[in-house]
């Protein structure tokens, strides 16, 4: 990669506002390296996109490289969708990171002489009315849940994992379930009420969630989930097995879900309802969502490991 230029998108609030530390952690490691590279600071919601959009504008290789959250990440990929001169990497200053929770050695992503000597993997994208998600889109009782943990940002205990459990409360006490019709690639589910619906490329969310056990972002098509609606009690109840992941295979909970891997997705609301993509919130009363296939380079460091059929491609 010794033609390639480096762009660190550096947001400042992200995680623990340590950019001042990650950026000298990153001009050491570049200079001795001796590779070009630039680093730019965020002040605003969409600079990252902007910033990614101008490196692709200049034709040359550039290896853009998103310093924070899933947020941070999320606007770099949408910078870089379709771009064929754009590599995108991510060190996870966040206070989620879920994406690379999907990949063993994780903390592989921190180190600069880890990503300059990384592997480069085409991945999909999601894209939700014309937007893009990395990760996961979420509807319902976990949007909403996210909705509610973003108001917890500036308080530092409540900030990451432990904001989004304490979250997860305050959403059971109020109504739950969203009324909509969806209809995929090959069939239609009539006007039902849902609590909760995930359309996954990648596996975790919410600090740690292992909301789609089974995605794989390189395979064409996303892992949806839908979830009936259901009492507090019973959703408490099988709380734990949608944090770890084993939801999808009790035969207990079978009746409640939907679980289908399709390409493409439509669905009406009844009424304004909340839709998070990677962690960031829009509303709207319909929603198209569908796979970009490979739409994205994506450099992964060297020594993390995807997880077991996350990533079934060999690097470009």
């Amino acid at each position: 990669m010794e033609s390639l230029h480096y762009c660190f998108v550096l947001n400042p609030i992200a995680g623990k506002r340590r950019a001042d530390v990650w950026e000298k952690k990153i001009k050491a490691g570049m200079e001795s390296s001796g590779h070009p590279f630039s680093i730019h600071r965020t002040n605003a919601p969409g600079d990252a996109v902007r910033i990614t959009k101008a490196q692709a504008k200049k034709k040359i290789p550039v290896c853009v490289i998103a310093v924070g959250g899933d947020g941070t990440l999320n606007e770099v990929i949408n910078g870089a969708a379709f771009a064929k001169n754009i590599i995108v990497g991510v060190i996870p200053a966040g206070s989620g990171n879920d994406f690379i929770r999907s990949f063993e050695n994780g903390g592989q992503f921190l180190s600069i002489p880890a990503l300059l000597s990384g592997t480069v993997h085409p991945l999909d994208l999601i894209r939700v009315n014309g937007r893009y998600a990395v990760n996961l889109v979420n509807i319902g009782f976990d949007c909403d849940v996210v909705e509610q943990a973003s108001r917890f940002h500036s308080l530092r205990p409540l900030c990451g994992p432990i904001g989004y459990f304490v979250s997860v409360f305050i959403v059971l006490s109020r109504k739950m379930g969203k009324r909509m019709t969806v209809t995929t690639d090959t069939e239609t589910f009539p006007m039902d009420d849902y609590l909760l619906s995930t359309m996954a490329n990648g596996r975790y969310y919410g600090g740690g969630f292992l909301a789609s056990p089974k995605s794989c972002a390189d395979d064409g098509k996303m892992d949806v989930a839908l979830v009936k609606k259901v009492g507090r009690l019973r959703f408490l109840s099988l709380l734990a097995s949608y944090k770890n992941g084993t939801y999808q295979d009790r035969e207990a909970l079978k009746s409640l879900l939907v679980l289908r891997r399709v390409k493409t997705l439509r669905i009406r609301f009844s009424a304004l309802t909340g839709i998070c993509i990677d962690g960031e919130i829009t509303h709207a009363t319909a929603v198209s969502i569908e796979t970009a296939p490979r739409a994205v380079r994506f450099l992964m460091p060297n020594g993390a490991v995807p997880k077991d059929g996350f990533l079934s491609g060999e690097p470009l």
